[in-house]
């Protein structure tokens, strides 16, 4: 029986993988931003997943969520926020496996914190708003929600504002009004001064 000719160093270098050479396990700091999100949402049960995930809030989602909250205008409790899209991210880590990217996939579970505690009417509303009223501030278009905040919470003025936009002021106040009125009056008050 006719043995194979061994192959030359040069060849089997070329076919050969590399060795695998253990180095001492890397410091946290040195694992990039994915790999440390992966190992927090791939081990353990949800419940373990929800407990590293609050624990100092690792993937930033209480910024994510403030940030989103502020640019779709919601009046919501960022710490509510921040504890329903953890939640999400926990229940949806075992299957996650880094499809779609990091950043899209908790985006994606702020969004969808989001959505659901702007329209529970069980959802925490900031100090001194009531959750029937948070609830029908949230049912406005984005355009008076908008001006709402722009106005009201960030201090812009009316007329301004209108010449940034092309707007009118009238048509402006007019937004604003719809959301203060969501915020103070009374939906029953408010089907009232609607008949025609």
């Amino acid at each position: 029986m006719a043995m194979d000719p061994q192959p030359t160093p040069a060849v089997s270098a070329a076919r050969a993988p590399e060795p695998r050479v253990r180095s001492a396990p890397q410091a946290p700091a040195a694992i990039g931003r994915n790999e440390r999100a992966l190992a927090l949402l791939s081990s353990g049960n949800s419940q373990e997943v929800l407990a590293r995930l609050c624990a100092g809030d690792p993937l930033g989602l209480r910024a994510r969520a403030v940030d989103r909250c502020r640019a779709r205008c919601l009046l919501l409790d960022p710490d509510a926020a921040t504890a329903r899209a953890q939640a999400i991210a926990a229940n949806r880590a075992l299957s996650y496996r880094g499809k779609p990217a990091l950043e899209t996939w908790l985006d994606e579970c702020v969004e969808v914190a989001l959505d659901q505690l702007s329209t529970e009417l069980d959802a925490h509303p900031p100090a001194g708003i009531e959750r029937s009223a948070l609830v029908r501030f949230h049912r406005l278009p984005f355009e008076a929600r908008e001006v709402f905040c722009a106005v009201v919470l960030d201090g812009h003025c009316l007329e301004r504002l209108a010449a940034e936009r092309g707007a009118s002021v009238s048509e402006l106040g007019r937004l604003a009004r719809r959301a203060v009125d969501a915020l103070i009056v009374p939906e029953e008050t408010e089907r009232v001064r609607h008949i025609p």
